[in-house]
């Protein structure tokens, strides 16, 4: 059972809809064969109370493996000078002049670097410019006296520069931080713009909390700020927005100018930098303005607003129109699950151009349960009943019924999904994203019973298995450095709940049937983004996904799963070289692997 009972009435609960699911959908007999083997594992302790996981980048483990994964990049990187013929790079870095010592501590790690070609311009944030004394006497140090941007950028023309940087004051810069970048631009001479992963570091120069970040995705960006503490620009770049672009500032507003000049815009995997306190430079309501003024500009209609978790932030499209959502759903032998699932999306549905149709796989007479109630079910309801004869197929019994609806945009949903009344607006907030010219797929969060996170976007490692991360944290958790709880670009999104628009389900081939029970959403999903769309998970659209009949799972190994497997490799050969919103280094869920 999926959910987690923290008390021992709601194990006792738990434990009562277990033997009721086992005995229901496998017989008596199973039901004690299973109950001996539990009892003989467990004993008592099956009936104490669950405890809630701990994710497993918040182990002491993970700490323990990432101090190792510091010791193999530091023996990875050359550590000698670099060659006269490398490039310059100017840094802009902003600073408040009450944590002098901060500054400080950034100016003594850049002279600490291997790479020597560097300019740093200070620029105090609050126009209270520091003791220019206090500052180490090197001449590739400066101050600029003002905050006016055009005085800035007079500077910046007075010095000679490859690239452009931009630094957070409140960051130290490991010796080898700007020898990795050239050594990777080396690499990727095509790239416009880096960034990097970073950590933490505390009063001791011990590292920790890494973040490995995805690679760039211009949705998850607009959501959280996930590189502007420092980042480095190729000069025609910055001088394009230079001279086109009225800036507030050269840290988050030069940034956004500087993605939308160019899709060449590169993640240097290797945490290159750390943050000596965690209070961001720009407030967020600071940030909130620009990215009004940026979405005004660019004539994205939406509105910004402040995300579920600090520091993030809503991108809130506007909903002109309602086009027709059909909704497929398949099921088998579910009356129960399948009625409540239908009431919920008329009740707490508010957007109203929908139609609903049933994909009824009909049970054989020779299976244990047969409900004699459904097919009186259906001849009451006013929905479409598409019968599909034959084993169980998520894939084709899909494809079929789509032929027999109307609607401009498909929503394939679960049979065990409820609409929950606190997300009525569920529908319209997926269909205002698909609506968006490059989205191809929009996938809301589904919770659990517990109202723990059951998916949050499907993620791949490098062997093509795919997982749910977060799940079972609470429904508000911030996951891996906000991750659970933003819009953000994926892979994939689970077939539970999924929407996309006919014309690009056409387009692609619709489900591929050889994949019948498992993957085929996955399938789907990178169809859609070899295509050139997007897919998009939203945690602002919530479900209830029950999750019990997964149950079986737990006590068979399934041959046809590890058949599909072999399959989806075959056809995605290209997962060997990792998931492009996974960062390379991680293992399962957020983890590190015990070696590099």
């Amino acid at each position: 059972m999926s959910f987690i009972a923290p008390t021992r009435s709601k194990k006792l609960k738990k434990l009562c809809l277990i033997a009721h699911s086992i005995i229901g959908e496998w017989g008596w007999g199973y039901f004690f064969y299973i109950a001996r083997k539990e009892w003989k594992e467990k004993g008592m302790s099956i009936f104490y109370p669950d405890e809630k996981p701990v994710p497993l980048f918040d182990r002491i483990s993970f700490q323990d493996q990432y101090k190792k994964y510091l010791s193999f990049i530091e023996e990875k990187f050359v550590k000698d000078s670099p060659n006269s013929n490398l490039p310059q790079i100017t840094f802009l870095v902003y600073y408040e002049s009450e944590k002098i010592q901060n500054l400080l501590s950034l100016l003594k790690s850049f002279l600490d670097q291997s790479f020597d070609n560097w300019n740093a311009i200070l620029i105090s944030k609050n126009n209270d410019p520091v003791d220019f004394s206090l500052l180490p006497n090197d001449n590739r140090i400066s101050l600029v006296l003002s905050t006016d941007i055009k005085v800035i950028s007079d500077k910046i023309n007075s010095l000679e520069y490859d690239f452009l940087g931009s630094l957070d004051s409140n960051v130290i810069l490991p010796s080898y931080s700007l020898q990795a970048f050239v050594e990777f631009l080396k690499k990727n001479p095509n790239s416009d713009i880096l960034y990097s992963d970073h950590d933490s570091i505390d009063e001791n120069g011990k590292r920790f909390n890494p973040f490995f970040k995805p690679n760039w995705s211009l949705t998850t960006f607009l959501s959280f700020d996930y590189i502007s503490s420092l980042c480095i620009v190729k000069k025609d770049i910055a001088q394009k927005v230079l001279k086109n672009k009225i800036l507030n500032d050269f840290s988050f507003d030069f940034l956004l100018h500087c993605v939308n000049s160019t899709n060449e815009i590169t993640h240097v995997p290797s945490p290159l930098y750390s943050k000596m306190d965690s209070d961001p430079l720009f407030s967020n309501e600071y940030k909130k303005n620009i990215l009004t003024k940026y979405i005004q500009e660019n004539n994205i209609d939406a509105k910004i607003e402040n995300g579920l978790l600090p520091d993030t932030f809503r991108i809130h499209y506007n909903l002109k129109s309602q086009p027709k959502v059909s909704i497929f759903i398949p099921t088998k032998n579910n009356r129960e699950l399948l009625q409540r699932c239908i009431d919920s999306i008329k009740k707490n549905t508010n957007y109203k151009n929908i139609e609903i149709i049933i994909i009824n796989n009909p049970a054989l007479p020779t299976e244990i349960y047969f409900d004699p109630k459904l097919e009186k079910y259906f001849d009451d309801i006013p929905h479409k009943v598409v019968n599909y004869e034959g084993n169980f197929n998520f894939s084709k019994m899909n494809n079929v019924a789509v032929k027999e609806s109307a609607g401009d945009l498909l929503l394939f949903l679960n049979d065990d999904t409820k609409i929950l009344p606190k997300s009525k607006d569920w529908l319209d907030e997926m269909v205002s994203i698909l609506l968006q010219d490059d989205v191809g797929v929009v996938g809301p969060k589904l919770v659990f019973g517990d109202d723990t996170i059951q998916h949050a976007g499907m993620t791949f490692l490098k062997t093509g298995a795919g997982f749910h991360p977060f799940m079972k944290l609470d429904h508000d958790a911030k996951g891996y450095h906000n991750f659970a709880n933003i819009m953000k670009e994926c892979s994939a999104v689970t077939g539970a709940c999924l929407l996309t628009k006919r014309d690009i389900f056409e387009q692609i081939g619709e489900f591929d049937e050889d994949f019948d029970v498992y993957y085929g959403d996955s399938d789907l999903c990178l169809k859609i983004r070899e295509a050139g769309y997007k897919v998009v998970y939203t945690p602002f659209s919530v479900l209830l996904h029950d999750g019990s009949r997964t149950i079986r799972g737990r006590y068979f190994f399934n041959y046809f799963a590890v058949e599909a497997h072999q399959k989806f490799m075959e056809k995605w050969p290209k997962l060997k070289n990792g998931d492009p919103f996974y960062h390379p280094a991680l293992h399962w869920d957020y983890s590190l692997p015990q070696n590099f």
